[in-house]
């Protein structure tokens, strides 16, 4: 038991012997806190908007309304599913450094309906929240976990929380878009006025919900930035598909695209890399998005064009087991990131005298990261780190999966574990790992053990993945069905007792303010995904032979460059395409060379998590802008395949086990090749893409094939039919 364990137990039998005596009234349903809350002498940033916070008059005069408290935000217009900081002032201290049940003057964040809800029951995730067809028992939230924060305010009457603000697609229930206002009530509990000599019971998080509590509020209206619904999507110029890793960047510059001048309607389905390569190909999507080149023949004539730059963040939610405050300074190194994904942590099927229901797969090895020896050298052996939860990874084939692993191949000390070597401390590889082949374009569980097949799940989408991360939850569930069959989801980890993973692109780990482990790179150096470090990994990539791809050179020594740094590129046609749409394509060709690397929350602009193009890469897609305007494109030769780096030297026997990359998807990590689900989606997605029904049938299907090995049947192609997404705009 840690002391603040026991430092919670003893103020709560404390407070429970202070106010026994007491009539006890019944606290209000409240949520658990989710994102990050802190109280803080000095908040991390200083708020960048003032809105001016409205503060509601009370119906119930029996509570005065907040005269004294102020609530800013850094961010409070052209928002989109991100994490905003709020801040505050003027509030009274809360009893104690850390968050328990008996700290009292205690602060909660919501985001509610309106900008000035009219009760309690708009605000997301308090128990009286009311949505259509709600159980008369009140039953779970309909858009997932809470997003709402409970904090506490320093000695100085400050404080701040990082909320998570959602648009109408993650939060149907709060409908937050351009055309529904939403808010952040911020609600400071003080106790009961009328009760004062029971503030350490009214005054707690139990009580956030009640009538005296909301009476104190304060509320700051939000705006929300256009989106895509805003174009005729129903009538899309062209559909684009691939890249969910450009996900936030071609979101963010589709309302700018339709309300230009060019009047460009974009329809964009997030999409595994393969997948879109295949369909693109075949004459099923107009455009596909990718990060690695083409490895088999060409069917039709295309170019590659440079959009964007992104990375991949392996993020974390870890706080301090002792003082429950988020640990931000987390560094890893490529065997270590190879133990995480590879399940070789015992996790909870540990072995050891007596114990005889244990996964002899991991026998011998750490419990999890937080208790490895190589782990605790490189971060902290005087720390109190919390228990591990199961890393989040996306499903399917990703280009994003295969350079991972690719990175992981490179590493002379994380291949040589991969093939068995013994790390320091004596940890190897979970034996169910021999054999598998690195680079892998799939995460997929190979360890049998019923605990690992219920603990470590692939998730569907990569922006899923940063989802679970967000709300403080892993992927896992109880191995044991509950009474009505079901396995039941590991609920979301309570704020001060995270230890949690996820691989996620960094557009993502910046917009939802994830920590970002600092990798080692080949120079030796421990550098996190910034602006500065991704841009310094530009001056290593190599060229594919295609003459315009690129890949990072995983073996440069540059101190300064991250290395899980890419380029997403837009295979578009240079033949048999009309020349209003092949003139639609290039507008968005030009844009993404032009307009669209100019930083901003504006539509059309490029967020956070991507850098902008180099010259080079400009000049590259302007041309390919003139070449689809030409439409006198040939099918190309077949191009030598991008091969994976190979380390000089293993620390083994025998080599890492590397796939032969020609004609053919990559092999997973499990084995198994998702060839059979490539060929059924490959015959359905022409009819799906523009539906919304295509990223969900493909995530599915590979999910099933990847996780447990189910045979899809191979059909053949069909001609591509023309279906429309939906929309909000119909062109004239």
């Amino acid at each position: 038991m840690t002391r603040r364990t026991i430092w919670a137990a003893v103020t709560a039998v404390a407070v429970a012997f202070c106010t026994a005596a007491a009539a006890s009234p019944q606290p209000p349903t409240t949520p658990s806190a989710t994102p990050e809350a802190t109280a803080s002498e000095t908040p991390g940033e200083t708020p960048t908007v003032d809105p001016s916070p409205s503060t509601p008059a009370t119906d119930d005069p029996e509570y005065p309304a907040n005269t004294k408290g102020k609530v800013t935000l850094d961010q409070s217009t052209d928002l989109v599913n991100q994490v905003i900081r709020v801040s505050w002032q003027g509030f009274e201290p809360s009893s104690d450094a850390f968050l328990s049940d008996s700290t009292t003057h205690v602060v909660r964040v919501y985001q509610c309906r309106g900008q000035e809800p009219e009760s309690i029951a708009d605000c997301y995730g308090s128990g009286s929240f009311t949505y259509p067809d709600k159980p008369k028992d009140g039953g779970v939230l309909p858009d997932g976990p809470t997003n709402a924060v409970t904090a506490l305010t320093a000695k100085n009457g400050k404080g701040y929380a990082d909320v998570e603000v959602r648009t109408i697609a993650e939060s149907a229930s709060l409908g937050c878009d351009t055309a529904g206002d939403c808010s952040i009530a911020v609600i400071p509990n003080d106790g009961d006025p009328a009760r004062p000599a029971l503030d350490g019971q009214l005054a707690t998080q139990a009580y956030l919900d009640s009538a005296w509590a909301w009476a104190n509020r304060v509320v700051v209206p939000i705006g929300f930035s256009p989106s895509a619904a805003t174009c005729a999507l129903e009538d899309a110029d062209f559909r684009v598909s691939g890249s969910p890793q450009a996900k936030r960047l071609i979101e963010r510059w589709q309302p700018g695209l339709c309300t230009s001048k060019a009047d460009v309607d974009v329809d964009y389905t997030s999409l595994g890399e393969p997948l879109a390569r295949s369909s693109f190909q075949t004459n099923g999507t107009d455009v596909a998005l990718t990060t690695r080149p083409e490895d088999a023949a060409a069917s039709r004539a295309f170019d590659y064009a440079p959009v964007g730059i992104s990375g991949i963040s392996i993020a974390y939610r870890i706080d301090d087991a002792d003082t429950g405050k988020p640990i931000t300074d987390i560094k890893l190194t490529p065997r270590l990131v190879a133990k995480i994904l590879t399940e070789s942590y015992s996790m909870s099927a540990a072995c050891g005298p007596g114990v005889k229901d244990c996964n002899k797969a991991t026998e011998d090895n750490p419990q999890d990261i937080f208790q490895d020896p190589e782990f605790l050298k490189l971060n902290g052996e005087d720390r109190s780190w919390p228990s591990m939860g199961w890393p989040t990874v996306v499903s399917g084939d990703n280009d994003l999966t295969y350079e991972l692993t690719r990175w992981l191949a490179a590493d002379p000390t994380a291949a040589a574990f991969l093939n068995g070597a013994k790390a320091p401390g004596g940890m190897t590889v979970n034996k169910n790992f021999k054999g598998a082949e690195f680079p892998a374009s799939a995460f997929v569980s190979r360890d049998p053990d019923k605990r690992f097949i219920h603990g470590f799940i692939p998730v569907l989408g990569l922006s899923e993945v940063a989802r679970f991360l967000v709300t403080n939850r892993d992927n896992s569930e109880n191995y044991v069905k509950d009474q009505y069959g079901n396995y039941v989801k590991t609920p979301p980890y309570a704020v001060g007792n995270r230890g949690l993973f996820a691989i996620v692109a960094t557009s993502d780990a910046q917009a939802l303010r994830f920590s970002s482990a600092r990798l080692r790179n080949a120079a030796g150096k421990y550098v996190a995904p910034t602006d500065a470090s991704m841009a310094a990994m530009l001056k290593h990539l190599k060229t594919n032979a295609d003459g315009v791809t690129q890949l990072p050179d995983y073996a440069a020594e540059d101190a300064k460059a991250y290395p899980l740094t890419h380029v997403q590129y837009a295979e578009v046609p240079t033949n048999g395409v009309a020349a209003a749409k092949a003139k639609k394509i290039a507008a968005f060709l030009r844009h993404a060379a032009g307009p669209g690397q100019k930083p901003g929350v504006r539509p059309g602009t490029r967020p956070v998590g991507y850098v902008p193009l180099t010259a080079a890469m400009k000049a590259q897609t302007k041309k390919a802008a003139k070449d689809v305007i030409a439409q006198k494109g040939t099918i190309p030769e077949p191009p030598g395949a991008a091969a994976p780096d190979v380390p000089e030297a293993v620390e083994t026997s025998q080599p890492v086990s590397l796939p032969a990359i020609g004609a053919g998807a990559p092999a997973p990590m499990g084995g198994r090749l998702s060839a059979d689900a490539a060929a059924l989606l490959g015959w359905l997605l022409p009819a799906l893409l523009g539906t919304g029904l295509a990223a969900a049938l493909a995530g599915t299907v590979l999910y099933g094939a990847g996780r447990f090995g189910t045979f899809v049947p191979p059909l053949p192609r069909v001609s591509p039919r023309s279906f429309r997404g939906v929309g909000r705009r119909r062109k004239p």
